[in-house]
């Protein structure tokens, strides 16, 4: 009971955090939205979960009025299968000299086509997410790729490249690069530390030249903890620094998990 108790309390400051974050990195500096968040090609039938990602921005270049200073994803998952995991989301962003603006909402599918052993190995999965647009200054998007993981013992290499193809208002042309990936290490059962990197290259028939696209990389904590009744609380912190001109001098993450 008082484990329960305990472990309701972290939920409570979690949550009271995440919500201090956003509320903070609405008043900071700019940079373009991508969800900071890596996904994992692992599948457990009857799982559910629900997941906020939290990211803001530090130091932006000129003309950078219509980009958010900071993006705030909230998403439900259920696995119906050990090979189905099905997912909807919503984005709020926080735009410069326009305010918070409802970006999209998404339905999402990730279809797992190999599992690893237990020692490790090999796991694949393929992701596809449909993004519909809520807003004027958005666009619709159809996303997939592949989602792999190599994993030995505590370590793990994890990749998500995933191709965009835009539609609808304020459609970009041809399809772009949009890709994650992360190198993780297992402390013990609560503690992971890993290095990891996003970016996207917009249109790769005719991509801008190295400083025009945007792509950050740097150091994550991951933190993981029981919370009683079969729940699993997880707690991701990172920092990002930005390896073009394009992107955000700094990026910081807080996504906050609880799967059940």
């Amino acid at each position: 009971m008082l484990q329960q108790v305990r472990a309701g309390r972290r939920v409570l400051w979690m949550f009271a955090a995440a919500t201090m974050f956003a509320g903070w990195t609405g008043m900071t500096g700019t940079a373009w939205a991508q969800a900071l968040d890596m996904d994992s090609p692992e599948i457990e039938a009857g799982e559910r979960e629900i997941r906020s990602v939290n990211i803001g921005n530090l130091g932006y270049g000129a003309g950078s009025a219509g980009a958010p200073r900071s993006s705030h994803e909230v998403s439900v998952s259920y696995s119906p299968r050990d090979w189905l995991k099905l997912t909807a989301h919503a984005d709020v962003e926080n735009v410069i000299a326009d305010g918070s603006r409802l970006d999209h909402v998404a339905i999402e599918t990730l279809i797992g086509l190999r599992k690893a052993s237990e020692d490790g190995g090999l796991a694949l999965s393929w992701f596809t997410s449909v993004l519909a647009s809520t807003d004027e200054l958005s666009t619709s998007a159809l996303l997939f790729g592949p989602v792999i993981k190599v994993s030995s013992g505590k370590a793990s290499l994890t990749l998500n490249p995933y191709f965009e193809d835009t539609f609808g208002r304020n459609d970009a042309a041809g399809i772009s690069s949009v890709y994650g990936w992360q190198g993780r290490y297992e402390i013990d059962d609560r503690v992971a530390i890993g290095v990891e990197g996003y970016g996207k290259i917009a249109n790769l028939g005719s991509s801008p030249v190295w400083d025009d696209q945007d792509h950050r990389a740097g150091p994550s904590l991951y933190l993981s903890w029981d919370g009683g009744d079969k729940r699993k609380f997880g707690l991701d912190i990172g920092v990002l620094a930005g390896l073009t001109d394009a992107a955000p001098d700094v990026t910081f993450k807080l996504n906050f998990g609880v799967v059940h």
